[in-house]
């Protein structure tokens, strides 16, 4: 068993939603939100003209899109409500009576045009609004996936204090601290936060990626309260991938000993056990877990294959 199916086994399944933090991209729900399409051009500078042509009270609320070949003149700030914008077209179409209501996702938002003003926007992660919220989480993600990390992290903090309770952001954004090595960032916030476990769980993941080679000096004065094993179980993956396997078959028997009944812990421990040799051990667990119902496919398919290579060695 390598130790990269071990880690994808292991990283898919975690119920602190890290999947979400590896795979942001795939995971984020894709919101749906109503505006009201005013007109669309071949050419910028015509959507420009006709939008400081509009009344202020409608400019204010109004965005250029680039999308495609054209451009969209649009009103509304990305509502959630179609019913209200039903209200409001009947004003808009006063002036332009082509306007309808279009549907639009919060990856449209991302193509909004910048250009109502000639200074730059050094604060454009700040956040005032529900429209700025959705922006800002696209950017955010948009830079994470061009591993331009640290503008992603500050999206993310901007995103993470605008709603602190939401267990996505925070751990999206202690995963980036774990992947660009910022434990004085992750020190800075974590004793005032609920969810510590999971959050040190998800700067975890992102500190494996980056062989962060302080991630157990870290981590080691929060195992106290692992209760459930997770933060064992992510210092045994790493002391495993730095090549210590009797340091990390203790880590993963850690993880076991504090939640038996979990089927990723278990089959963590039988994997640390053939590492160091424990054969029958391993053997037994692996039988165990292969008899088991209600569990990963992947998981009781590996771990009957593993019991029956081990006993057929294993007598």
């Amino acid at each position: 068993m390598k130790i990269n199916f071990f880690i994808f086994i292991f990283f898919i399944s975690n119920i602190y939603a890290v999947d979400a933090v590896l795979n942001i991209s795939k995971k984020v729900k894709i919101e749906k939100f109503y505006e009201i399409q005013l007109a669309s051009f071949l050419n910028l500078n015509d959507a420009k003209n006709l939008y400081f042509k509009l009344p202020k009270d409608i400019k204010i609320k109004s965005n250029i899109y680039k999308l495609n070949k054209y451009y969209a003149l649009r009103y509304g700030n990305a509502s959630k409500s179609r019913e209200i914008l039903t209200k409001d077209l009947k004003r808009v179409r006063k002036l332009i009576k082509s306007a309808y209501i279009v549907k639009i996702d919060s990856n449209t938002l991302n193509k909004r045009i910048e250009f109502k003003s000639n200074k730059i926007n050094k604060k454009i992660y700040k956040i005032k609004d529900n429209y700025d919220y959705v922006r800002v989480m696209a950017e955010a993600n948009n830079l994470k996936n061009s591993n331009l990390l640290f503008e992603s992290i500050k999206r993310y903090e901007s995103l993470f204090k605008y709603n602190p309770k939401n267990l996505l952001i925070s751990s999206n954004l202690f995963y980036l601290y774990g992947k660009t090595k910022s434990w004085q960032r992750v020190s800075k916030e974590l004793y005032n936060l609920n969810n510590r476990q999971s959050l040190l769980y998800a700067y975890g993941v992102g500190a494996i990626e980056s062989n962060d080679k302080n991630l157990e000096k870290n981590l080691k004065p929060f195992l106290y309260e692992d209760y459930n094993g997770y933060l064992n179980l992510i210092l045994g993956v790493s002391k495993e991938k730095e090549g210590w396997s009797y340091q990390a078959y203790e880590y993963y028997k850690n993880a076991y000993l504090q939640n038996s009944y979990d089927e990723y812990l278990i089959y963590a421990y039988a994997r640390a056990c053939e590492l160091v040799e424990l054969y029958d051990l391993a053997k037994n667990l692996y039988k165990q877990l292969s008899q088991k119902v209600d569990i990963e496919k992947s998981i009781k398919d590996n771990s009957y294959l593993r019991y029956i290579e081990l006993n057929s060695i294993i007598r």
